[in-house]
Protein backbone atom coordinates (compact mmCIF):
# COMPACT_ATOMS: atom_id res chain seq x y z
CA UNK A 1 0.00 0.00 0.00
CA UNK A 2 1.29 3.44 -0.85
CA UNK A 3 0.49 6.35 1.40
CA UNK A 4 -1.24 9.31 -0.15
CA UNK A 5 -0.13 12.80 0.85
CA UNK A 6 -2.44 14.18 3.52
CA UNK A 7 -3.10 17.31 1.45
CA UNK A 8 -4.42 15.23 -1.44
CA UNK A 9 -6.30 12.85 0.83
CA UNK A 10 -8.16 15.77 2.43
CA UNK A 11 -9.12 17.17 -0.98
CA UNK A 12 -10.16 13.73 -2.21
CA UNK A 13 -12.38 13.30 0.85
CA UNK A 14 -14.06 16.62 0.09
CA UNK A 15 -14.93 15.36 -3.38
CA UNK A 16 -15.98 11.92 -2.18
CA UNK A 17 -13.06 10.24 -3.91
CA UNK A 18 -11.29 8.51 -1.05
CA UNK A 19 -13.69 5.82 0.03
CA UNK A 20 -10.94 3.32 -0.75
CA UNK A 21 -7.66 5.11 0.11
CA UNK A 22 -5.59 1.96 -0.50
CA UNK A 23 -6.54 2.02 -4.18
CA UNK A 24 -4.64 4.46 -6.34
CA UNK A 25 -2.98 6.39 -3.53
CA UNK A 26 0.33 6.75 -5.36
CA UNK A 27 -1.44 7.59 -8.63
CA UNK A 28 -3.50 10.28 -6.92
CA UNK A 29 -0.40 11.71 -5.23
CA UNK A 30 1.50 11.79 -8.52
CA UNK A 31 -1.43 13.44 -10.27
CA UNK A 32 -1.76 15.99 -7.46
CA UNK A 33 1.95 16.83 -7.63
CA UNK A 34 1.70 17.41 -11.38
CA UNK A 35 -1.33 19.67 -10.98
CA UNK A 36 0.35 21.66 -8.19
CA UNK A 37 3.54 22.04 -10.24
CA UNK A 38 1.56 23.22 -13.26
CA UNK A 39 -0.31 25.79 -11.17
CA UNK A 40 2.99 27.04 -9.74
CA UNK A 41 4.48 27.21 -13.25
CA UNK A 42 1.57 29.34 -14.45
CA UNK A 43 1.96 31.64 -11.44
CA UNK A 44 5.68 32.04 -12.22
CA UNK A 45 4.93 32.81 -15.88
CA UNK A 46 2.76 35.65 -14.59
CA UNK A 47 5.56 36.88 -12.30
CA UNK A 48 3.69 35.83 -9.16
CA UNK A 49 6.51 34.15 -7.27
CA UNK A 50 4.72 34.46 -3.92
CA UNK A 51 1.75 32.40 -5.15
CA UNK A 52 4.02 29.87 -6.88
CA UNK A 53 5.98 29.30 -3.69
CA UNK A 54 2.78 29.11 -1.60
CA UNK A 55 1.34 26.44 -3.92
CA UNK A 56 4.52 24.37 -3.82
CA UNK A 57 4.81 24.67 -0.05
CA UNK A 58 1.14 23.84 0.58
CA UNK A 59 1.32 20.65 -1.47
CA UNK A 60 4.73 19.49 -0.26
CA UNK A 61 6.61 20.21 -3.48
CA UNK A 62 8.88 22.51 -1.42
CA UNK A 63 9.64 21.57 2.17
CA UNK A 64 9.39 24.56 4.52
CA UNK A 65 9.59 26.95 1.58
CA UNK A 66 12.96 25.63 0.35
Amino acid sequence: MSKIKQEYFDLALETGGSHYPNVGGQLLSTFGDLVAKECARIARENSDMTTAKAIETRFGILKNGV
